[in-house]
């Protein structure tokens, strides 16, 4: 439908080959120039394929390779064609001498958002009388078993904080500033690069996300792995980012990211997250999560009796890492801060200024000790080190299932997990009796 509407998927392609290059010439569209193109082989499969330019009047619909309709990503790719970025894989197409079409194969949303974008000729990888059934079943196999990886979430973390800082020295040069001069807002920097195409607010948001976890003083990140899977560590850092979105503030502010420390609201946010980051650290993994044991396949062990070695301490620090637990976890701890900060009236004391987020203001010695007891509270309820849930509950991913679990005892469906009024409600209780472990422990 898009080649008819903008006039491709006229003509036929036709060719001869040379001393290993094509001879070809785009007459029909009365380019009678006679062009000539490498052969190249691949490797392994030693199927042949050229490079070419093609006008979109020989660009056809591949509907034996890829019958796929196109979908939403078609806007997203226009977008980021037209910032402008370049296109960093080739469409893919495909011809032999007897029917004589280029169909493409794959990259036909590519060449869509191009065609889109008003572009009249595609560059493409266009493989010549290729196997049919081989090609048709390596496009199978990359989309069904060979799905590409996107970057994981740390790696475009530390992608953005560098295009984060590559930014504001950008702006430090336009401002005539020296490389220490931080005399500018997040908003001032955004409106600086606003119009270029880029999202400065998801720049800065992945930045500060990458600022926090590197920081030296962050003891939970030693236990978050960044790749796609891990044997060893217990904590993902697509959970640790969705905690982060929980948490943090990421509207851009309007205050001086020079300021100091006592005013400045994001280094008290950071400050905040990282030692509430410790606390996590020191009830549920340290001295408690064995690394020699690691999270692979937990439930699968305790379920064939293979779970000697798991302590108790290592299966709850493996089941608050389950992003569901996990984000449960920091966000009760942030319906602890609102509702005190609404009882103690403290919300009033800042109520002119326009950043009000919770972790963006001093947190007084009250509602920390709230917090620790909450971790400590949370730490006893017995859905945690409940063995014999391990392949029922513990396989469930279900948010909303898990939310209605650890706030009422039950699940979705009514099934009683735990008594939720002698756990639940009682951490409050039990925190008066801890309060002062975490404190004494981390004075050193």
């Amino acid at each position: 439908h898009i080649l008819r509407e903008f006039g491709g998927g006229k003509f036929d392609f036709t060719y001869t080959e040379s001393n290993g290059f094509i001879v070809y010439n785009f007459n029909e569209i009365n380019d009678d120039t006679m062009r000539r193109s490498k052969i190249f082989y691949d490797n392994i499969s030693k199927e042949k394929y050229v490079f070419l330019e093609i006008p979109i009047e020989y660009m056809h619909y591949d509907e034996k390779l890829n019958p796929r309709s196109l979908n939403k990503s078609i806007i997203k790719l226009v977008k980021e064609f037209a910032i402008p970025h370049p296109q960093l894989h080739l469409s893919l197409g495909r011809v032999d001498r007897k029917n004589k079409k280029i169909s493409i194969l794959d990259g036909q949303h590519k060449a869509v958002a191009q065609i889109l974008l008003n572009v009249k000729k595609i560059t493409i990888r266009l493989f010549l009388e290729p196997d049919i059934d081989r090609l048709k079943q390596t496009n199978i196999n990359a989309g069904e078993k060979l799905k590409q990886v996107a970057f994981n979430k740390s790696i475009l973390s530390r992608l953005n904080n560098e295009i984060f800082k590559n930014r504001i020295k950008e702006y430090q040069k336009y401002l005539k500033k020296e490389e220490e001069d931080y005399s500018f807002s997040e908003s001032d920097l955004s409106n600086y690069f606003k119009g270029n195409g880029e999202n400065i607010r998801n720049i800065v948001k992945t930045g500060i996300e990458n600022i926090i976890y590197s920081d030296t003083n962050n003891k939970l990140s030693q236990y978050i792995y960044t790749g796609s899977s891990s044997r060893i560590l217990p904590l993902s850092y697509t959970t640790f980012s969705a905690s982060l979105n929980i948490l943090m503030n990421f509207e851009l502010l309007e205050n001086n990211m020079s300021a100091e420390k006592e005013c400045n609201y994001r280094e008290i946010e950071n400050s905040q997250i990282i030692t509430l980051l410790n606390m996590i650290e020191y009830y549920f993994y340290r001295n408690k999560y064995d690394i020699n044991i690691g999270s692979l396949k937990i439930n699968e062990r305790i379920n064939n009796n293979k779970d000697q070695d798991i302590t108790d301490d290592h299966l709850i620090a493996t089941r608050i890492s389950k992003i569901q637990i996990f984000k449960y976890i920091v966000k009760s701890i942030n319906e602890i801060i609102d509702v005190y900060n609404t009882n103690n009236r403290i919300k009033d004391r800042f109520n002119n200024r326009k950043h009000k987020h919770n972790f963006q203001h001093h947190f007084d010695s009250e509602l920390w000790k709230l917090i620790n007891g909450f971790l400590i509270g949370f730490k006893k309820l017995s859905v945690l080190n409940n063995r014999n849930l391990s392949m029922s509950l513990y396989a469930d991913n279900n948010f909303d299932n898990w939310t209605s679990i650890l706030s009422t005892g039950k699940t979705l469906n009514g099934d009683m997990i735990m008594d939720a009024n002698k756990e639940i409600l009682d951490c409050v209780d039990i925190a008066e009796s801890y309060k002062s472990e975490y404190r004494n422990e981390n004075t050193k």
